[in-house]
């Protein structure tokens, strides 16, 4: 077997997510749709607190069957308008990134009693379906 010296172009995008909102305070939202054969590179997830959340004490993770994976609560300050993503060492994911080989979701956890807040997910998304056909 020997060594390719071909180069293939990998094209990625970022994506934004739907809104959530306080009103789905206390369960747990799919906000973004992840296609079979997607990579999403360490982070590359990110929340944005469009409004700031009120009420209660406001906790937003982001993951899938890890509920965290991307990014933890702790790095986000719900309170702030602003931009906030994961570390290495508070999310499962930032450590090398994830191949979503199946079609799975992104997912908002919020804590309850929330009286205001909004925010979107955005995601760096690469499509690497093709390498299942070399």
């Amino acid at each position: 077997m020997g060594a390719s010296t071909a180069q293939y172009a990998v094209e990625g995008k970022w994506v934004r997510s739907k809104k959530f909102t306080y009103a789905s305070t206390g369960t747990t939202v799919a906000v973004l749709d992840i296609p079979a054969g997607t990579f999403i590179p360490a982070f590359r997830v990110h929340v944005y607190v469009s409004v700031a959340w009120a009420g209660g004490t406001p906790s937003i993770d982001v993951g899938d069957s890890d509920t965290d994976g991307w990014v933890d609560t702790t790095l986000v300050t719900e309170t702030t308008i602003g931009m906030y993503g994961g570390t290495a060492a508070s999310a499962t994911y930032n450590d090398s990134g994830k191949l979503y080989t199946t079609a799975d979701t992104l997912d908002v956890t919020l804590a309850a009693s929330s009286t205001a807040g909004q925010g979107y997910v955005f995601a760096y998304l690469v499509d690497v379906s093709d390498i299942y056909d070399d």
